[in-house]
This record gives structure tokens, C-alpha cells and sequence, in this order.
């Protein structure tokens, strides 16, 4: 069994689960945890994991170990076009599985799905929570951030504060690289911040793909001779990293 808590260290070291909170609820309602189980914290400012003693029924844990979350040399972040439902939630949840550590969801003009500004907040919750799922099942030591990206302006802001861009484009032009010379880029030039575009169902338009162009370090890549579907291009790209850069 774990959780994500923003820690509380009593004075003798133990940790306290406030009853108001909905991990207690989850621990003694839906889990119906027993005294003496043992219950995986991690703290989610320090990425901390506790292991823990259940000690009774009002919260409070004995810790019986303490795990310190490995800092990681590169930082991905996708920047992913909205899709539509199901599919979104199968590519938050695996990019979660694969490391992926933030997630900004972007607006381009092939997108199918548009999050009208009254249910942002309520779509963001619920991704969040997918997210928090998936980080539970993968046993993670922290929950990948994520934002609704409201305007092209937050986008290009955003994108310009990677040290590295990568655009998934399926046209090959004539500045387009392969998987193979995006690892070499990155493993060269020593690379910690990467940032990784992809398009929704409908691909990227032309003319985005100019305004990509004109970003400081901005590459095109392509996958391959195959169009992999917008859900399955994030888990593929993170995979190969994860492979070549030893994440």
C-alpha cells in the first residue's frame, strides 16, 4: 500500500495522518488497513519514502525505514497536443510508468479536443489523479507535474525555457533528424532540460511547424518510417531515452 502526503514528523519521529485528509479516509475506509500493516509514504516536497507501521486507528505510522528518491540527470518534459479521452489517459498513464516528469498540454490548431475555460481546473483534477495512480502502481518517488497550457503565448514562453526542443513530426524535411542523432544531441551537448513536442490526432500544421523552427535549439525528429498514434508516440520516445540515457 502507498501514498502521497505532504509529510507530518511528530516530535518522537513518527508520522501523523490527520483524519480530515482523504488519505485517511483512503487508508481506513477504502483500503481498510489493519494496525500492524505496513503503509509506503512518500512525501511529495522531499520525494521521500517512508516505511511505515500502521500503529491504530487515528493516523498515527511508526517508521520503520526511510528512502531518499535518486536525482535524476535529465528532466523531459512532453508537451502534448489534446486527445481525445481514453487515449489521453492511456498516454498519461504510461509516460507516467516511463519517467516522464512534467506534462504540459498544449493547444495546436489540429486539435480535435478543446477544454472550454470554465472545465480546465475540473479536467486538470482528474488527469492529476490519473497520474497519481500510476505513479502509486510504477512505485514511484514522485507524481509528474501537470498544466492545461491555456494560449499559444504560455506555450512558446514555456517551450523557450527547455535547453533542447524536439519536434515528433512524421513529414521528413530537410532538417529533420532521426531518433539515433537526437540521443548523440543530447548525450554531446550534455543536456539536462528536454522538451518534447507532439501533435494530436491531425499531426502539427505547417505553419506551427515554421513557428517551432524559429525557437533557440529547436530539432525536427522523426520516428521512423511508421505513424505511430498520439498516445503511443510519447511512451515510444521516453522508452528509447530512457534506454540510451541510463534514466
Amino acid at each position: 500500500m502507498r501514498i502521497f502526503e505532504n509529510v507530518n514528523i511528530l516530535e518522537n519521529g513518527d508520522i501523523l495522518i490527520e483524519k480530515e485528509t482523504a488519505n485517511f479516509h483512503h487508508i481506513y475506509n477504502v483500503l481498510r488497513a489493519k494496525i500492524g500493516e505496513i503503509l509506503e509514504v512518500v512525501d511529495i516536497e522531499s520525494k521521500t519514502l517512508y516505511i511505515t507501521e500502521i500503529l491504530d486507528g487515528n493516523g498515527n505510522l511508526k517508521v520503520k525505514n526511510i528512502v531518499k528518491k535518486e536525482e535524476k540527470n535529465t528532466n523531459i518534459t512532453i508537451y502534448q497536443a489534446a486527445i481525445k479521452g481514453e487515449r489521453f489517459e492511456y498516454f498519461l498513464e504510461k509516460t507516467t510508468e516511463l519517467g516522464v516528469d512534467e506534462i504540459f498540454v498544449i493547444p495546436l490548431k489540429r486539435n480535435v479536443v478543446k477544454f472550454k475555460e470554465n472545465e480546465k481546473n475540473k479536467k486538470e483534477e482528474r488527469f492529476k489523479k490519473i497520474l497519481e495512480s500510476s505513479s502509486k502502481q510504477s512505485r514511484r518517488l514522485d507524481i509528474p507535474k501537470l498544466k492545461i497550457l491555456n494560449n499559444n503565448k504560455e506555450m512558446i514562453n514555456s517551450l523557450e525555457k527547455e535547453e533542447i526542443v524536439f519536434v515528433l513530426y512524421e513529414q521528413i524535411l530537410k532538417e529533420t533528424i532521426d531518433v539515433r542523432n537526437m540521443v548523440n544531441i543530447i548525450i554531446e551537448e550534455g543536456y539536462n532540460n528536454i522538451g518534447i513536442i507532439i501533435g494530436a490526432e491531425g499531426g502539427i500544421d505547417n505553419t506551427e511547424i515554421e513557428e517551432f523552427k524559429k525557437l533557440k535549439n529547436t530539432k525536427i525528429v522523426t520516428l521512423g518510417n511508421r505513424i505511430l498514434r498520439a498516445e503511443t508516440a510519447g511512451p515510444t520516445i521516453l522508452s528509447i531515452l530512457n534506454y540510451e540515457l541510463e534514466r
